[in-house]
């Protein structure tokens, strides 16, 4: 009876002692957070789960530079993030020309309220994650000059209030997705200076709100497609620096 008791209070200690442990760690978790360190007020619960999002990924993007993405810092005062919306979202990733070396974190795809990506003029690597496709709220997407390669995802197709997308400067290959032509509010569309193969997807004469569209500089063949005609609004085409043959098409002279 003795003994049963005596090791019935050791295991009760050992209980409590791994629950302190355990207590100790939810603890310690819970105040590396960034409501609990004031980056968002902790009324503000999307904005914390968007600001936690954005530390996950912090140095995956920066690479070998630095953001100053930090829990105990307002998420306002972060370089290169935007934040409105009601309640409060991260509406804004922008973050060009810092030298960020890293790679392009697929769980950005997680910040729904997202309305700009700016993440041009830096050393970033590796490819465009799918996931950016399910950003619904996205108005303006620059990728261009970094080292990122891969072929360009078909999910973008889906970014219906897309208005610009500049892929341009990089080193992406295979052919242009069809579903890009998807992308009925499309202002300006650059994928120019890539490795891009294949010809000109005739889908592409879809996008009648488009001024610019930029392809020169790829590795493209076949013809111009004559629905490129259809592109009323069109102020500037650039087509150069390709394998292009056949005619000019005489649609083109629609484009007034």
């Amino acid at each position: 009876m003795k003994r049963f008791v005596v090791g019935l209070i050791a295991v009760l200690v050992v209980a409590g002692f791994w629950t302190v442990v355990v207590g100790s760690d939810d603890l310690a978790r819970a105040q590396s957070g960034c409501a609990s360190q004031g980056a968002v007020p902790a009324s503000e619960t999307a904005l914390a789960a968007d600001c936690e999002v954005l530390l996950d990924i912090r140095d995956t993007l920066s690479g070998t530079a630095t953001l100053d993405w930090a829990a105990d810092t307002a998420i306002e005062d972060w370089e290169g993030i935007s934040v409105g919306g009601t309640p409060l979202r991260v509406t804004g990733v922008e973050v060009e020309d810092r030298g960020l070396t890293g790679t392009i974190p697929g769980e950005l795809g997680d910040l729904s309220e997202l309305e700009s990506l700016y993440l041009s003029g830096n050393q970033l690597t590796g490819t465009i994650p799918s996931r950016l496709g399910s950003l619904s709220n996205l108005g303006w997407l620059n990728l261009s000059g970094n080292e990122l390669d891969g072929e360009i995802p078909t999910g973008l197709g889906d970014l219906s209030k897309l208005r610009y997308l500049d892929l341009g400067g990089n080193e992406l290959d295979g052919e242009i997705p069809t579903e890009l032509g998807d992308l009925s509010e499309l202002d300006e569309l650059s994928l120019s200076g890539n490795q891009l193969t294949g010809t000109i997807p005739t889908d592409l004469g879809n996008l009648s709100n488009l001024t610019e569209l930029h392809l020169w500089g790829n590795d493209l063949t076949g013809p111009v497609p004559t629905q490129l005609g259809n592109l009323a609004n069109l102020g500037v085409l650039a087509l150069g620096g390709n394998e292009l043959t056949g005619s000019i098409p005489s649609q083109l002279g629609n484009l007034s």
